[in-house]
């Protein structure tokens, strides 16, 4: 047996007083008068009381045990061995590993270990470590309410063990199946059962794509960019000059009643995921409507006339017009696609399981369903998954969730905790038996009425303390705490310990757009949250916000944008530092929000922080002058420069270098068809490249690397590329944003195509054989002829010749098809009869254009060419021909396109042919080669615009593109020359015009060649891949691959588990740390840190605006406003002392007594 309070075993000492008082004996003694005077006087003696044993008896037994018991109990035994610490902190392992029914269990019998009065703390672990409550009292049914879900993640034992430290409890006590390595010094372990299915499949759910309502044709093309669809009842509203809360989804307020400009942007959050990878400090408004934002708002750009956008909880204000601005053609895209990923409309996120799943901003508050019935709550801008599945909301894909793989536990040596008895219930019944006992005993004896009185309510302090151990006081005041820390766990830890009602003021320097998660728990808890900023002194100037391009090579020449904020007009010298380079100017600061412009040169390769500086007469909170922009200035992108032709290939090559880039000429066969080789480039320039040059597998593989990993992509315009290179019905023609698809005009044309359809055609090409190829190849060709005037005609030849589609009125597809689709390969190959047939078909025709196009893939047998070519010619009949395969006979085809006055086409890829008969329709619709003096139009905001140009190819802008320049025509046509677009994850540029040669040989004189081919290349270059570094309040969470450490002054920060068998750090943010490192088997690198300190409006607004969107929740989980008040020990000593004085009331005489009597 042991004890919790071992001193509260001397008040048995009270034991040797019962037992003497019941040695104790009253004699009654007779005396004269005469004796009581002496006796008075102090003449004779007194005489003493009688001393003797006491005698056994049941009224001594019982006052005894009554005694001993109340003590005992006051001593709170325990059969066992028990700690005596007063914070028990226990770590419930709740993740797959773990069967929840045997974590409740032990949390039961926890319930009734653990002491009364005793502080208690529990820390959950499935997939990130959280505090359930901290520093709770213990009492009945603390851990037994718990009621833990069944995780479906790995345990993060790190950040408990981390979390542990942070609470320093007397006492830990881990619940899981097996003891975890890293424990603290003296923890315990309970083991639990395993769980059986640790993960499930993610089940099936299908959602429909996004909607929007916007009668602006501008915004209505930027969203249906996106994929979505115009309807009434929509996610997304357009609404112009006022808000109407009464519709669903998202609102987007649109201004009216704007004033001319030009408005520049003095103040921007370039972190909030609306405005971030946009150079904002750049846009240059034609008109505005700036606007006071309201006070659910958060403002997102502002200038000196208030507000030009803000972000509400369910609504986007506007205070300008994208189209009237300098970035007119690109803004909308942009807006309608974050706009979509802001309001959870641009298709499913996916996250592993224990994964934090960034969520939009007009998600928080909902929740969110999947296709099994399973629910999420969104109460903050990130979630931890925590269940496997596909989750929705409205009907929509917003999560997908996929298990985490399962880390098996690696066992350590823990002891395991054994349950002590707790005995003092059981003394506390023996002794309410003793005092019953004993009283009845005393009652037989002769007890007053007043043993009842002392006795029963000895009796009710012992029933008191056995029902009530622990009495709940309502709490006085609220509880009030402050926080200067943003750490999310420090809310998390605030959330988990304070009572309902109370007030938190959390203080920060890092503007807390990660925290809603925790807050949101605070509110729910019924708990106050003001948000604020450090108060800045009176006259206080401070560096805002920073601006700086986040990739940057070697070489460029950026500038760094830069926001003051200023309680008073000052001067102030600005100082830029990046490695060696320094700048330093002079500023006039006016009161409010300043932007200022700095040039930088950035020369060397490698990582270097660009340091800004602000020294202001005056300012009284210098401390707040100075922000840490921490780059990676990358080595020279590498381009491919390829091209048919060495000259213009070096000779572009050389530029490039010349402008910082590594350039590496090569010939069409080079073009990689190893992803694995593209992966060394950062993007391809083609220049006058014709589609026949490169192989199909070649041009497919290229549209892949540019859409689905970033790959840069220009293509640069010459006589062979666009619709003379035959890019129609090719990946290029895909890739590109000027397409060679031109509109049906020019003469009327006839066209026969004397196909080959040899045994030879029998052979497949992928799942098709080459005859299926020719077929296919004459629909797509057919398309770019005139409905109205073109006709076609199909001559097939093998040993024989028939004409399969007799020339006439263009046919549709549908009756290509049936007119070819009976044909079979077979038979030799006899281009002659063939060539008669068409010949024949087109001598009868009157169109304007007459043409044949001859496609074999063999040899063919002699005959007499150029008797009918010369007869054919004099006829006004152009032919062209198609050698193609690795069997084809060159030497024939060749004379007859050359005999015929056509073009001749050589190729081994069979999955070329649609492009090449495309093209020969293409080439006799008319001029599509412009050549003269073409004045240059700039149609976006460019750089420089440059000289006019010699020639050009025809090309159509496509709808989605961005048109950059363009060439003016004598009779005042604009034909598109430069232009841009986004092709999946890359970007792609297309030039109409050379790049070398006559075409462009004013820029060549000019020296704006390599100027706008690096342009032009900067352009497209793709993104690095960011850090895994994600800012949590006033610290960064770095993701580390397994053997990459963070060092810190040389020293490594400690790591801890995250899912997808990556290790998370913790880092501080505030001024940039110094020291700060990445170790890899590489070597080390500097480690780039993000940093933001904001104003006290950016925290007053998001204070606002959180406390709107979490206003209509009601109290979940709420903690009552109590405080625990332990009684039991009071009781037990009021029934002990009870006990005793009645004792002492009834045996407690120290005299004896006096009778007198009188004489006679």
């Amino acid at each position: 047996m042991s004890f919790l309070h071992p001193l509260a075993l001397l008040l048995s000492i009270p034991a040797i007083a019962i037992t003497l008082l019941h040695g104790r004996r009253q004699r009654r003694v007779t005396v004269s008068g005469l004796g009581l005077w002496q006796a008075l006087a102090g003449t004779q003696q007194a005489v003493s009381p009688a001393r003797v044993w006491p005698r056994p008896s049941w009224a001594l037994f019982w006052q005894i045990v009554a005694l001993l018991a109340l003590v005992l109990a006051l001593a709170r035994p325990f059969w066992g061995q028990v700690a005596g610490d007063q914070h028990w902190l226990v770590i419930a392992d709740d993740s797959a590993l773990t069967a929840r029914d045997d974590l409740a269990g032990a949390l039961a019998r926890l319930d009734h270990a653990i002491p009364a009065g005793r502080q208690v703390s529990v820390i959950t672990t499935d997939s990130a470590a959280l505090p359930l409550i901290v520093q709770q009292s213990a009492r009945a049914g603390l851990l037994a309410g718990l009621a833990p879900q069944q995780g479906e993640g790995n345990p993060d034992w790190a950040g408990a063990f981390a979390l542990a430290q942070r609470l320093d409890p007397g006492r830990i006590v881990i619940l899981s199946t097996h003891a975890p390595t890293g424990a603290p010094d003296g923890a315990s372990h309970i083991p639990l059962a395993a769980h059986e299915n640790n993960a499930a499949p993610a089940p099936e759910f299908r959602f429909a794509p996004p909607t929007f309502a916007a009668a602006d044709p501008m915004w209505h093309a930027a969203f249906a960019a996106y994929g979505a669809v115009p309807a009434d009842a929509a996610d997304v509203a357009l609404l112009r000059g006022r808000d109407d809360p009464a519709r669903g989804g998202l609102r987007l307020i649109l201004p009216e009643g704007v004033r001319p400009g030009p408005h520049h942007i003095t103040y921007w959050q370039d972190h909030h995921p609306l405005l971030r990878g946009i150079d904002w400090p750049a846009l240059v408004l034609d008109t505005a409507a700036p606007f006071t934002p309201a006070a659910d708002e958060i403002t997102l750009l502002a200038n000196d006339q208030g507000a030009l956008m803000a972000a509400g909880p369910r609504h986007l204000r506007l205070g300008f017009d994208p189209a009237q601005s300098n970035m007119a053609e690109t803004l909308p895209l942009l807006l309608a696609g974050r706009v979509l990923d802001w309001a959870g409309l641009s298709g499913a996120r996916h996250c592993l399981i224990g994964q934090s799943c960034a969520m939009a901003r007009a998600l928080i508050g909902q929740v969110l369903t999947s296709a099994d019935g399973q629910q999420m709550p969104v109460d903050a801008p990130w979630v931890i998954a925590k269940q496997a599945g596909v989750y929705g909301f409205e009907g929509r894909a917003v999560l997908q969730i996929s298990p985490a793989p399962l880390v098996a536990p690696i066992a350590a040596e823990l002891p395991v905790l054994r349950f002590p008895l707790d005995l003092t219930a059981w003394f506390l019944g023996l002794a309410a038996l003793a005092l019953v006992a004993e009283g009845w005993l005393a009652r037989r004896a002769g007890a007053g009425r007043g043993l009842l009185i002392w006795r029963g309510a000895a009796l009710g302090a012992v029933a008191l303390s056995a029902a009530w151990p622990v009495l709940p006081l309502p709490r006085m005041a609220p509880s009030t705490a402050e926080l200067t820390s943003s750490d999310p766990m420090a809310l998390h830890l605030a959330a988990a310990a304070m009572p309902h009602g109370g007030a938190l003021r959390l203080t920060t320097r890092a503007l807390p757009d990660d925290l809603a998660q925790p807050l949101a728990r605070l509110a729910a808890s019924g708990v106050t949250v003001d948000i604020a900023a450090p108060e800045p002194p009176a006259g206080d100037v401070a560096l805002t916000a920073a601006y700086l391009p986040q990739v940057i090579y070697a070489g460029d020449q950026v500038v760094a944008r830069l926001g003051i904020t200023a309680q008073r007009a000052t001067q102030a010298t600005l100082t830029l530092t990046a490695g060696e380079q320094q700048i330093s100017t002079m500023v006039d600061v006016q009161l409010g929000a300043n932007r200022v412009d700095l040039p930088l040169a950035m020369a060397d390769t490698g990582a270097v922080d660009v340091v800004i500086e602000l020294q202001a007469v005056g300012d009284p909170a210098p401390d707040n002058n100075r922000l840490v922009l921490p780059r990676d200035t990358l080595a020279a992108p590498r381009i491919a420069v390829v091209a048919q032709d060495d000259g213009p290939r070096d000779a572009v090559a050389g530029m490039l270098i010349d402008q910082g880039f590594d350039a590496i000429p090569l010939t069409p066969g080079r073009v990689p068809v190893n992803p694995d080789i593209w992966d060394r480039y950062d993007a391809a320039l083609l220049l006058d490249l014709p589609a026949i040059a490169l192989e199909m597998r070649q041009s497919e593989l290229l549209a892949s690397r540019v859409q689905d990993h970033g790959l840069g992509l220009v293509i640069a315009g010459g006589p062979h590329s666009f619709g003379p290179g035959g890019y129609l019905e090719t990946p290029l023609e895909t890739l590109s944003p000027l397409s060679a698809r031109l509109p049906h005009e020019g003469p009327g044309i006839a066209m026969v195509f004397v196909l080959d359809r040899s045994g030879s055609m029998s052979q497949t090409v992928g799942d098709v054989t080459r005859l299926d190829v020719a077929k296919q190849a004459v629909s797509a060709a057919a398309n770019l002829l005139d409905p109205q005037t073109g006709s076609l005609g199909v001559v097939m030849f093998g040993s024989e010749a028939e004409v399969a589609l007799p020339l006439g009125p263009l046919p549709d597809a549908a009756g290509i098809a049936a007119a070819l689709g009976h044909l079979q390969p077979g038979g030799g190959t006899n281009i002659y009869p063939g060539l008669q047939l068409a010949f024949q078909a087109l001598r009868a025709s009157d169109a304007d254009a007459r043409h044949i196009v001859v496609m074999t893939d063999g040899m063919s047998d002699e005959a007499d060419f150029p008797g009918l070519l010369a007869a054919i010619r004099a006829e006004g009949i152009t032919v062209s021909s198609v050698a193609i395969g690795s069997t084809s006979e060159t030497s024939i085809a060749e004379d007859i396109a050359l005999l015929g006055g056509g073009r001749f086409h050589n190729t081994r890829d069979f999955g070329a042919l649609p492009s090449i008969l495309a093209q020969e329709a293409l080439m006799l619709r008319g001029a599509v080669i412009e050549e003269g003096q073409f004045p240059v139009m700039a149609e976006a905001a460019v750089p420089y615009t440059p000289g006019p140009i010699s020639g050009l190819v025809r090309t159509r802008l496509k709808d989605e593109a961005t048109p950059l320049l363009s060439a003016a025509l004598p009779d005042g046509t604009a034909l598109p020359l430069l232009a841009r677009w986004h092709y999946g994850q890359g970007q792609v540029v297309a030039l109409a015009t050379a790049m070398t040669g006559r075409w462009s040989a004013d820029w060549q004189q000019q020296g704006l060649t390599p100027l706008l081919l690096a342009q032009a290349l900067r352009q497209v270059l793709p993104a690095p891949q960011p850090e895994g570094i994600r800012r949590a309040g006033d610290t960064a969470v770095v993701s580390l691959l397994a053997g990459q450490q963070v060092m810190l002054d040389g020293t490594a920060l400690p790591q801890r588990a995250a899912a997808g068998g990556l290790v998370e750090v913790t880092v501080p943010l505030g001024p940039a740390p110094q020291g700060l490192m990445l170790h890899d088997g590489d070597g080390m690198r500097r480690l780039g840190l993000p940093g933001i300190i904001p104003t006290a409006d950016m925290a007053q607004d998001y204070s606002a605006a959180l406390a709107a969107e979490i206003a209509a929740r009601p109290p979940t989980q709420a903690r009552a406003a109590t405080v625990d008040l332990v009684l039991r020990p009071w009781l037990i000593v009021l029934a002990l002392a009870l006990f005793l004085a009645e004792i002492l009331r009834r045996y407690g005489y120290v005299l004896p007594r006096l009778t007198l009597h009188r004489k006679g």
